[in-house]
């Protein structure tokens, strides 16, 4: 039995260290064309991710695991996947996801943002909150996490007109970033300025 543990670790060993060492002897031309590719394919799953039937979760899961074949350190990859999981309320397995893409780019704002949703999904709105302003903090460009919080604060405002102003300027920090989105504008038109009522 030892002796089998052995082989199978010696195996791991040497496959993991040869994707390492192949990535390490890629040209230039060639770490383009495996990013360029690994956009392509991040494209294609955010795509039908959007579409949020089985057949598309499937479609995209595969086109993220083609991507983590050809970048296994994509941080936007290991994103991907959480999202998937997400989708399909499997929370431990995206946090787990979630967690990975931070690791290899703790600069990288959705899997922030993503595991603010499963905070908040799991009553652990302080998390969520804090989660959410991490992400804003690495992207103020972020427009889906400035509308993420501005519907936390909203639904979770208490009464409290600060907080209410607080979601009212996210919402239309969010759609200045981005007035093309119907969630925000629909979100915009739903959270009101305490101020002006």
């Amino acid at each position: 039995m030892k002796i089998y543990i052995l082989q199978l670790t010696l195996v791991f060993l040497l496959t993991t260290s040869c994707v390492v060492e192949e990535q390490a002897q890629l040209s230039t031309w060639e770490i383009a064309r495996r990013d360029e590719s690994v956009l392509r394919l991040l494209t294609s799953a955010v795509f039908d991710m959007r579409l949020d039937t089985k057949e598309n979760l499937e479609q995209a899961e595969a086109a993220l695991l083609i991507a983590k074949e050809l970048n296994v350190l994509d941080p936007r990859v290991w994103d991907g996947l959480g999202s998937i999981e997400y989708r399909r309320e499997n929370y431990e397995l995206a946090e787990k996801y979630f967690k990975k893409s931070i690791k290899l780019n703790p600069s990288y704002d959705r899997p922030y943002m993503h595991l603010a949703l499963i905070a908040e999904k799991r009553g652990d709105i302080l998390a969520s909150y804090q989660l959410l302003r991490i992400a804003i903090h690495k992207n103020p460009m972020n427009y889906k996490a400035r509308n993420n919080l501005a519907v936390l604060l909203s639904n979770y405002s208490n009464g409290s007109q600060e907080i209410q102003n607080s979601a009212y300027n996210e919402i239309i920090k969010a759609s200045a970033i981005n007035n093309k989105e119907q969630l925000i504008e629909k979100n915009k038109n739903i959270i009101k300025s305490p101020v002006a009522e």
